[in-house]
């Protein structure tokens, strides 16, 4: 076992971070108006792809067997955390929703005389927790600090989907902000954090886990991982793809572009095919 080098950690450290922070921003800073409708489909696609792929097969089936085999119980209890995680954030959703809508500070999207809403809480509860995924994946790099092998294989598959992450948040921000300069400037903040989490926890992972007992930990971090399989699995089918079939049946079919609809579909299928890849080397 050979530890590795500290200026080959720094460099990784490094690139995950701005590969997280221009992949986030990217879709906040540079979506204009004029493209502002399709670039946002394409964006609500690549992001409920990747979100499905990743609560279905990269953080449920193994959460839900560690949590079995931690606990020693036959209930399936990840289910029902799973459960829990859906419906907080769809209890969060309906109370922001009648607290802002009542302020105003809900965008309001209008569609041929139809409106509906996105809600920042939403927004929120996404970027925490991709950004407490974020957080783990830093802490396992610090820790594995002391391996070279264990290293350069967690480098190799946290740089493979932390672009996927980073676009799929920044999409959703970008749907939530629709343009508002307060929101926008709150996505960038968000986007800010998210790419800064990893090289935090890579700092402090040795120090986390000296804190945290072997079975705490092991017990703690599979259930959180199902509770965001709960909320990856609501934002991708109500908030982002429920959206793409809102929007297609407040148009005129006679003026609807197909080419438009199977571009989401394809980039949908692709983001969602190429994540579950992923998880064959993650």
């Amino acid at each position: 076992m050979h530890a590795v080098n500290i200026s080959t950690a720094s460099l990784t450290v490094l690139c995950v971070f701005l590969l997280a922070l221009f992949g986030s921003l990217a879709p906040v800073i540079y979506v204009t108006p004029a493209c502002h409708a399709r670039i946002l489909r394409v964006g609500n696609a690549f992001a409920a792809g990747f979100l499905l792929s990743a609560a279905l097969v990269h953080l449920l089936p193994s959460a839900i067997v560690a949590l079995s085999k931690q606990l020693s119980t036959t209930y399936p209890l990840g289910g029902l955390l799973c459960l829990l995680g859906a419906c907080s954030v769809y209890v969060l959703d309906v109370v922001a929703r009648r607290i802002e809508t009542c302020h105003k500070l809900i965008p309001v999207h209008a569609h041929n005389g139809h409106t509906h809403l996105h809600s920042p809480a939403v927004a929120l509860v996404l970027a925490v927790s991709l950004s407490f995924h974020s957080l783990v994946e830093g802490v396992s790099l610090g820790v594995s600090l002391l391996d070279t092998t264990s290293f350069t294989a967690l480098s190799i598959a946290i740089l493979a989907h932390k672009l996927f992450a980073a676009v799929a948040l920044g999409s959703a921000l970008t749907v939530t902000a629709d343009g508002d300069p307060v929101l926008q400037k709150r996505s960038v903040y968000m986007c800010v954090l998210f790419a800064a989490v990893t090289p935090v926890g890579a700092m402090g992972g040795v120090a986390l886990l000296d804190v945290l007992s072997t079975s705490v930990y092991s017990v703690l971090l599979p259930a959180v991982n199902v509770l965001s399989s709960g909320v990856f699995l609501y934002v991708a089918l109500v908030e982002l793809l429920a959206d793409q079939f809102r929007y297609v049946s407040l148009q005129d079919y006679s003026n609807l572009d197909p080419d438009d609809s199977l571009l989401c579909t394809a980039v949908f299928v692709a983001a969602a095919g190429v994540m579950s890849l992923l998880a064959l080397w993650t």
